[in-house]
């Protein structure tokens, strides 16, 4: 029951976020010396939102790695493989996104500006922790040492959020450089945004563990049997 009053919530809230994206928001405006599609940059409302839900993936990928490791229970090595591939989902869109948004402010889709490559490098880090943990057949060594490359893969997320503060950059950041024109129509588009794809996000989590944890038990009956 309470999935099911989850998921009714979910797909309202999303269903509202559509609304304020395209109909309730006006249309982005974006520094005078940018000359694009102010229609484009709806794309905002969801590109914001999938990197923090990238990045709370990862978070959690890290948590469990550290979790695994200090009490051997393998729940927390599915936790933390389950959000890793959730979180590549999400990053995979950040990158498709912030293409577009690229193409229509600069007229290219990928021109290596610091924010790009370092998602870029953030992407390839857990395709690599996800391609280690299937090469290895021995479950406690792939918990393990996915662990391990786990946690030093998370050093690769506050590299992509900071790069905007270390490099010199071209990426439009609401805060730092004001290129966004924050009015409230905005703003409580993009929380609303926000939150429906946290939603999600923690919606297909709860079921990817929930699968998990259940293929873990079968091969645990078989293994005993």
């Amino acid at each position: 029951m309470r999935d099911k009053i989850y998921l009714a919530a979910t797909f309202i809230v999303n269903i509202i976020a559509l609304y304020m994206m395209f109909i309730y928001s006006p249309p982005l405006v974006v520094g005078a010396e940018v000359a694009a599609d102010p229609e484009v940059f709806r794309i905002f409302y969801l590109h914001l939102p999938a990197a923090i839900a990238a990045y709370i993936a990862f978070a959690i990928t890290f948590i469990g790695s550290v979790l695994y490791l200090r009490k051997k229970d393998f729940k927390w090595d599915v936790l933390a493989a389950a959000s890793a591939k959730l979180g590549l989902i999400f990053c995979g869109a950040v990158l498709l996104l912030g293409s577009i948004w690229a193409e229509n402010a600069w007229g290219v889709y990928w021109n290596w500006d610091p924010r790009e490559t370092t998602t870029l490098i953030l992407f390839f880090a857990y395709v690599a922790y996800l391609a280690y943990r299937m090469a290895i057949e021995d479950r406690e060594k792939k918990a393990r040492l996915s662990s391990v490359l786990g946690i030093f893969a998370f050093a690769t997320v506050p590299l992509s959020y900071l790069s905007i503060q270390i490099w010199q950059t071209l990426h439009p950041i609401v805060i730092r450089l004001g290129k966004v024109e924050m009015s409230p129509p905005v703003t409580y588009t993009l929380i609303v945004s926000l939150i429906g794809e946290l939603l999600i996000f923690f919606f297909i989590l709860y079921l990817t563990v929930k699968a998990e944890n259940l293929t873990e038990k079968i091969a645990k009956v078989k293994a005993g049997g």
